[in-house]
């Protein structure tokens, strides 16, 4: 199953700290969670004026990956 998560910045000043601590905090928290398989984000190509800018992609392993005790405590803080 895939999940998907968009992301877009209306304060480009707040851009480079949200990749920090979604690079050193975020994505391990996610991929720790047991029933996540991979997670892979990208960033819209520079002069491309559409949102999102950010899109995540993670194969889970059903639905009830995001709906469990393990989700809510380490892969959404």
């Amino acid at each position: 199953m895939i999940y998907t998560v968009e992301c877009s910045f209306t304060d480009p000043s707040a851009e480079d700290e949200w990749n920090i601590f979604y690079s050193d905090e975020k994505l391990p928290a996610l991929i720790s969670v047991r029933g996540f398989l991979t997670s892979q984000r990208f960033k819209l190509s520079e002069g491309m004026n559409s949102v999102p800018t950010y899109l995540a992609i993670h194969a889970i392993a059903n639905e009830r990956v995001i709906e469990s005790a393990d989700y809510r405590q380490n892969g959404n803080p």
